[in-house]
């Protein structure tokens, strides 16, 4: 094995198999100058991850990409101060992170290694990133999966992998594209405690804390769902969606064939369209307020009897609004960021 600069950045990076991970942190553990050059890449690889500004096509994302190295200020302070703190703290973690095992009294410590054997103890510095309502977000994570975040989404992780799986955390709605590998799982837990586990394929997941629905839409691949309560699993297959109701006394999934129509709604959201298929009223308001970053009342409790059917694709608010209005005999006032529904 040839340790050079680019292979280190390739292990920061996820882009070596699980074998090979474990033997460079073993060799890592032994090795004072190859420890040293890895983290000083660590944190070269960091500070890249500063905001920056958003390439073509995208300027109503927030993105962050921890290949690139431009600037910019629309991630917010909390995250920018997370990420400086990811680099301050780095070389003291790598420090801490390693240390003999030795327990002559078991023979066998409980995390499995063998007494006197050193191994590598990944300690994780935790990236968090909101996207605010009104916009939509796209993350590349450090295995180099891309994630597209819908508005009012929140989604955390480490800015490294474990050696051993791949641990996300997710409120709201997320498109992933996840990097394949068979031998290193990627498990993204939710709000709605139920967890996605896959090893490579591409998803739809929405699972917003006001929702009542978990709801996942597989586009390729398969994947299985575990509940954080009971730890059963739901397995899912390409062109299946699963809705786990939270309206249930018990949570009892929906699976049924998805289709092409099916996953280009569920997934319409990230092409910049706002689509409703006979929706729910309800519905239809949390997502005109994610979307547009407003705050709707509602004056009469009949308008949620209501259901809409609709395609928009670069409307205004107003003239979403027009088309509610003349297809669902509601009217509707503007007083700044609030819509008042009648």
């Amino acid at each position: 094995m040839v340790i050079d600069d680019k292979y280190i950045l390739s292990v920061i990076e996820g882009k070596v198999s699980g074998d090979e991970r474990k033997e460079f942190f073993r060799l890592l553990s032994g090795d004072k100058e190859l420890m040293s050059r890895y983290s000083a890449l660590k944190n070269s690889c960091l500070l890249q991850n500063m905001p920056y500004d958003p390439v073509p096509g995208m300027e109503n994302y927030e993105r962050s990409d921890l290949s690139r190295r431009t600037r910019t200020t629309r991630v917010s302070f909390s995250v920018w101060l997370t990420r400086v703190a990811a680099v301050l703290f780095i070389p003291a973690f790598l420090l801490l992170a390693y240390e003999y095992v030795t327990d002559a009294r078991s023979g066998v410590k409980e995390d499995g290694f063998v007494p006197g054997e050193k191994y590598f103890a990944q300690t994780e510095s935790m990236m968090r990133y909101i996207v605010n309502e009104g916009v939509k977000g796209f993350v590349m994570l450090p295995d180099s999966s891309k994630v597209w975040l819908n508005s009012g989404s929140t989604i955390e992780f480490p800015s490294e992998f474990s050696p051993y799986e791949r641990n996300v955390k997710l409120s709201g709605e997320g498109y992933f594209n996840v990097v394949s590998d068979s031998e290193w799982p990627m498990r993204v837990s939710t709000s709605k405690g139920i967890t996605v586990v896959v090893t490579g394929t591409e998803f739809n997941v929405s699972s917003y804390e006001n929702d009542d629905d978990f709801r996942l839409t597989l586009v390729t691949g398969s994947l299985y769902l575990e509940k954080d309560s009971d730890k059963s699993k739901i397995n899912v297959d390409h062109n299946q969606e699963v809705v786990i109701s939270d309206r249930k006394e018990r949570i009892l999934p929906v699976v049924k064939p998805a289709g092409v129509e099916r996953i280009e709604i569920s997934t319409s959201w990230k092409e910049g369209r706002l689509v409703f298929d006979n929706a729910p009223m309800d519905e239809v308001i949390r997502k005109l307020e994610r979307w547009f970053g407003v705050r709707v009342d509602i004056l009469d409790g009949n308008i949620l009897k209501n259901s809409f059917t609709a395609d928009f694709e670069s409307e205004s608010l107003t003239q979403v609004l027009d088309a509610m209005k003349y297809t669902s005999d509601i009217s509707y006032r503007v007083e700044g960021r609030k819509v008042v529904l009648y």
